[in-house]
């Protein structure tokens, strides 16, 4: 299992995730998030750093052509990274080019959660599309201004080394030579 040594976003931390703003919305489509709305959980605060987590990649891994999953990841990110990464069409551009092997993974494992002083840290292990593995800690943090105060948000995804499964040899190893009698 992975483990996160750090709560707080190292600097140099490229931040994925934002808030849409009300003027996205409108210029995106409501048919989008009408229909994201209802598998949006109506209590945000009692939702664990983890179950937000495993709420963005189920979201990125059934992400579809109309960019929903993104959409839905972007919910559930804080505001803070919205002037950073924002309006929702370059960050949805982003995580197609920079962190397309959150979409469509074949499966992911969350970690235990490292939460210190309004922070945590999520390890989790992702097996993307081509069957790769890749390792990602998602920062988050619950102090934010307005109605999502109190609410686990991402303020942002690092990629760590996950060590590689050995490959297989093509057939399997000689068996020692037998000792002379």
């Amino acid at each position: 299992m992975l483990r996160a040594a750090q709560t707080a976003v190292p600097s140099g931390t490229l931040c994925v995730m934002n808030r849409l703003h009300v003027v996205g919305l409108l210029a995106w489509g409501l048919g989008v998030f009408g229909a994201m709305a209802a598998e949006l959980p109506r209590d945000r605060a009692g939702l664990l750093p983890d179950d937000v987590v495993e709420l963005q990649l189920s979201a990125l891994q059934s992400n579809d052509e109309q960019d929903t999953g993104i959409a839905l990841t972007w919910e559930y990110t804080s505001p803070a990274n919205q002037q950073v990464n924002g309006p929702f069409e370059r960050f949805s551009q982003m995580i197609h080019q920079t962190y397309g092997d959150l979409l469509q993974s074949q499966d992911f494992v969350i970690g235990a959660a490292n939460v210190e002083d309004g922070g945590a840290s999520v390890p989790v292990r992702l097996t993307c599309a081509a069957g790769k593995t890749h390792g990602f800690i998602f920062w988050l943090s619950m102090e934010h201004p307005g109605d999502r105060d109190g609410h686990w948000l991402t303020e942002g995804v690092s990629p760590i080394p996950v060590p590689q499964e050995p490959a297989s040899p093509a057939r399997p190893p000689k068996p020692p030579a037998a000792p002379a009698i």
